[in-house]
């Protein structure tokens, strides 16, 4: 019999020799106004909440032996540690004790984040402030962390009031897991718990992360909202995850939305938020894409073209060398024609050199035949 399995029959016993009395917190979900979504929400100050008593159990040689056995197996290099089979084989009452022995190994904090899930599961509240009282900030932050996200799914509401028990740090790294946690579901209510957190850069991250998820359900409304923002940091964040989003659904709005940011306040950031849209765009309407492309400055021109010539050459061939046929001679003309010899030229190496004998500037022409000539016979 492996060690699971002898710590499986182990548990089964303790299981049965023992009573288990878990504490389930009461609150009710508030319904957030979809008209004042994007105002700073006034959160009512919750009163601290006390540390609900874990129902004392006394530890007969069966839990205790299910939890030494845990314990023992999960300090081990043995690759079929299962820790969320282990964290079950901790009875409940043991799990503040378990967490207390666990070493720095990648097994034991594999097994200590399962044990917190399964302890906020139960008992939310008494598992986030065991995590609130660590020493350590990072240990503290990382089991914060743990217990929010499987909080968050049972009542939001509630892990929200408890985050204002905390000092800021706290209540911060509370507020952006609980925001990251619902946006996917709710992005309203999560741009609402986003804009409560103070420092800086988590809070742009937050923002930017609800209103990208906003955008998907409801692109409009989400470029309406981003009108008001004046952060630096935050409209760089935006920038970086909103537009891509909306590039996937309306790549023209998001082209319009970019090169109006870019008139606006000219950032380099941005490159990589066009180059991204180009790219979106090629695969819906290449030859559009291109064309919007020309209208870039130098150094982003080239970059955005080789990334939309690569798109169509996989997507349409044919059709990209048709359209570079029809290209009169220009500097333009000769920047395509590089961008698709480039991409085709590992599968289609005569074909590359055909295209790259049609540049005019001789010494760019003679650089991309040799780099293709290099690619072997």
């Amino acid at each position: 019999m492996n060690r699971v399995a002898v710590t499986a029959t182990i548990v089964a016993v303790a299981i049965i020799s023992s009573i288990l009395v878990l504490r389930r917190p009461a609150g009710e979900r508030a319904e957030l106004s979809l008209s004042r979504a994007v105002e700073t929400p006034a959160i009512r100050q919750a009163e601290p909440a006390s540390t609900p008593a874990i129902a004392h159990i006394e530890t007969t040689p069966a839990t205790a032996a299910a939890a030494t056995a845990a314990l023992a197996l999960a300090g081990t290099d043995e690759a079929d540690v299962d820790s969320e089979t282990l964290a079950a084989a901790v009875p409940m009452e043991q799990i503040p004790a378990m967490l207390a022995r666990l070493s720095e190994t990648e097994h034991d904090q594999n097994l200590g984040a399962e044990l917190l899930r399964r302890w906020a599961s139960a008992s939310p509240v008494a598992a986030a402030q065991w995590a609130a009282a660590l020493p350590d900030a990072e240990l503290r932050h990382n089991a914060l962390r743990t217990v929010t996200a499987q909080w968050a799914g049972g009542d939001l509401q509630m892990a929200h009031q408890w985050a204002q028990t905390l000092d800021a740090a706290g209540r911060d790294v509370v507020l952006t897991t609980l925001a990251t946690e619902a946006a996917s579901q709710t992005p309203l209510d999560a741009l609402k718990l986003a804009l409560e957190i103070q420092e800086p850069a988590s809070r742009a991250d937050a923002i930017s992360f609800a209103v990208a998820q906003w955008a998907a359900d409801a692109p409009q409304a989400a470029l309406d909202w981003t009108v008001q923002v004046t952060d630096p940091q935050v409209r760089q964040q935006l920038d970086r995850r909103m537009i891509p989003v909306l590039a996937e659904a309306d790549p023209t709005a998001a082209a319009d939305y970019i090169s109006d940011r870019s008139r606006q306040s000219p950032d380099s950031s941005q490159a990589q938020t066009t180059v991204e849209i180009a790219e979106r765009w090629a695969q819906q309407a290449p030859e559009t894409a291109v064309r919007w492309v020309e209208t870039f400055p130098d150094s982003l021109r080239a970059r955005s073209m080789d990334a939309v010539m690569r798109i169509w050459s996989e997507t349409d061939s044919a059709a990209a060398q048709q359209w570079l046929s029809r290209l009169a001679a220009s500097d333009f003309r000769d920047e395509a024609a590089m961008a698709y010899a480039s991409a085709v030229a590992p599968l289609e190496r005569a074909q590359a050199f055909d295209v790259a004998g049609t540049i005019q500037d001789a010494v760019k022409r003679q650089q991309l035949l040799a780099q293709i000539g290099s690619l072997g016979p």
